[in-house]
């Protein structure tokens, strides 16, 4: 119910107990729903619906007390505690439990996780809905008219004030456009030190409102643990780009530890490791071999069947266990195979077997690695609690 109409009683014997002369209370639903006209107000809510429960109240001087005049209560919509709860003045959060949806936000909880807290510790009903208007709040007040690019350096410079054995590298181009970013923070380089015998390398997207691809390095710990010992923001990915990028992550690590690299099969990412880590082994994501090789596969003119039996004989050859059945194997595939994908495979696959056929890595200390599925890992995980923006 809500106040519809209210007038102030000032003649009242009591007006502390009758301060109106007269009252009337309506449904929330009460009156006529408005009728938008075509895409006027696309988001505007009522609540009318035509509901005719009110209530009318008139004070009596002779009596000293409210008199009803008018008393209406079939409502013609659903009533019930669940449907109360709904209503958005039932779902406003008091100023200490907003205080704990803020904190959980700024923690990047998920949004349901958020909503069921919400339920458990408060017994109100809120939607997402809410909790995006929440969050704008937050944005808006921890950025204070800042842009994205003045929030990273903010954040930059309170790095290095917490960790000064943290590395922040920022390179503009000569017209003061932005190239790349790179930053470790101490912990990190020490994880380096420690385990940098295999790094796993990848980048991704969709994880900042620019648009920057976002490059992850991770290392295996003692604990069979992927964990990140750099990250990096680029420009593009050229190859001048992922270039620079490496020379800046090689004038801060010693790269010559780096015995094994796990890459997809990016020829940017391989021609930028084989310059900058020598000694390296460079390892292919059998995943991906295995998924590229497959498209490629399927882009062929020829019969299914056939098809699949070169996807197999592929297969094996990945998993070749010696240097003698993966010379065995390919002269099955190359006979299978069109002429077009054999010369394909032998120019662009054969000639590299060592970073993707298992017979030529199982000496290496590859620590039982054969894919990258690390770091794709860690950057999923990374899209999820991440939004793009910097608070």
């Amino acid at each position: 119910m809500k106040v519809s109409t209210s007038h102030r009683n000032k003649g009242a014997l009591d007006p502390k107990n009758f301060p109106y002369s007269d009252i009337t209370f309506v449904c929330k639903h009460y009156g006529k729903p408005r009728i938008r006209g075509v895409n006027e107000r696309p988001r505007q809510s009522y609540f009318a619906s035509g509901c005719n429960v009110k209530l009318r109240l008139v004070y009596v001087e002779a009596m000293n007390n409210y008199k009803v005049t008018v008393l209406s209560t079939e409502h013609n919509h659903p009533i019930s505690s669940q449907a109360f709860g709904w209503y958005p003045e039932n779902r406003r959060l008091e100023d200490s439990e907003l205080k704990q949806v803020e904190d959980l936000l700024q923690l990047n909880v998920d949004i349901r996780n958020i909503k069921n807290f919400v339920s458990e510790k408060t017994g109100k009903t809120v939607i997402s809905k809410d909790i995006h208007n929440i969050k704008k709040n937050l944005d808006n007040k921890m950025s204070k008219g800042r842009s994205e690019g003045q929030k990273v350096v903010d954040r930059l410079l309170k790095l290095q004030q917490d960790d000064p054995n943290a590395t922040t590298v920022v390179e503009m181009s000569s017209d003061d456009e932005f190239e790349l970013l790179f930053f470790q923070t101490s912990n990190m380089k020490l994880l380096y030190n420690q385990y940098p015998d295999v790094l796993f390398i990848d980048g991704t997207y969709k994880v900042n409102i620019e648009g920057y691809p976002l490059y992850a390095f991770l290392i295996e710990d003692g604990e069979g643990k992927g964990r990140a010992v750099g990250y990096a923001f680029v420009k593009n990915e050229k190859k001048d780009t992922i270039h620079k990028l490496f020379d800046h992550v090689g004038a801060k690590n010693d790269l010559n530890k780096v015995k094994i690299v796990f890459l997809d099969k990016d020829f940017t990412e391989i021609s930028a490791v084989k310059r900058s880590m020598q000694n390296a082994h460079i390892m292919l994501c059998t995943f991906h071999v295995l998924k590229y090789l497959k498209k490629k596969v399927s882009d062929l003119d020829i019969r299914k069947n056939l098809k699949s039996d070169i996807m197999k004989a592929i297969s094996s050859l990945v998993y070749s266990y010696s240097e003698e059945i993966y010379r065995e194997r390919l002269t099955e595939l190359l006979k299978l195979s069109p002429k077009s994908f054999s010369s394909y495979f032998t120019d662009n696959w054969d000639s590299c077997r060592e970073m993707w056929a298992h017979c030529y890595r199982k000496s290496l200390p590859t620590l039982g690695n054969n894919t990258n599925n690390r770091v794709e890992s860690h950057n999923q995980k990374l899209k999820h609690i991440w939004d793009g923006h910097v608070i």
